[in-house]
């Protein structure tokens, strides 16, 4: 019932009825990982798919001057490593635990094999793939548009749309992300993020997450 509990609570399997959950083979194991492992490696063979279920993973690349860009922070309900579906090739960004997480893994084959049994479950894979590229596009035209600080706000706009919470102070984002974090996700150093974050009203931080006063006001200081 494990293995049946890592894929019956995750929205690419909704779906399902409980009968075809059952007759699913039980190909995803599951297992606790602590912040600081590593999934994989940027240049790895892509063998497996993740699906997350609870904790957050980052995605990160590290290039050639040495510097690592933080390209996205995933979730719980997400799928991870779906690229090799469709594809033999490599990793092209390492996926690191951030928050401790239980992760469900499988093979690609096992993972094919129920695609083909259960075609809903390939469209939504499709549809999160859309969503990650048209993410990570927009993070490397804010790198290539914008100065420190546009970066800065760009970041903390998308990021409030997808991780924040309301309440009538504003909108926290609900990740636990240092002056280091932010600088990775900007291509920037952690000072030039910290002086920054001086500089812009209606950003603070409280219990270790940034709050935004106005988040829908943040893009009119860079348009």
């Amino acid at each position: 019932m494990e293995k049946l509990s890592c894929m019956r609570e995750l929205s690419i399997f909704e779906g399902l009825s409980n009968k075809e959950l059952l007759m699913v083979p039980s190909f995803a194991k599951g297992r606790l990982y602590e912040g600081g492992e590593i999934l994989f490696n940027e240049g790895e063979k892509m063998e497996a798919i993740y699906l997350i279920k609870s904790g957050q993973v980052k995605l990160s690349r590290l290039f050639k001057n040495g510097k690592e860009i933080t390209l996205q922070i995933i979730s719980s309900d997400q799928v991870l490593g779906e690229n090799a579906l469709f594809s033999d090739s490599e990793h092209a960004f390492t996926a690191t635990v951030v928050e401790d997480a239980f992760i469900c893994a499988c093979t690609k084959q096992e993972f094919e094999r129920l695609i083909d049994e259960y075609p809903q479950v390939g469209l939504k894979i499709i549809k999160t793939l859309g969503k990650k590229l048209e993410q990570f596009t927009k993070r490397v035209d804010s790198l290539a548009m914008y100065d420190v600080k546009g970066r800065l706000i760009n970041l903390f706009f998308h990021l409030s749309e997808e991780y924040g919470i309301e309440s009538s102070k504003g909108v926290t984002i609900d990740l636990e992300l240092t002056h280091q974090d932010v600088a990775e996700f900007i291509g920037a150093s952690r000072v030039m993020v910290t002086k920054a974050l001086s500089q812009l009203e209606g950003i603070i931080k409280h219990n270790k997450k940034f709050m935004i006063s106005e988040p829908d006001s943040l893009l009119s200081l860079i348009s």
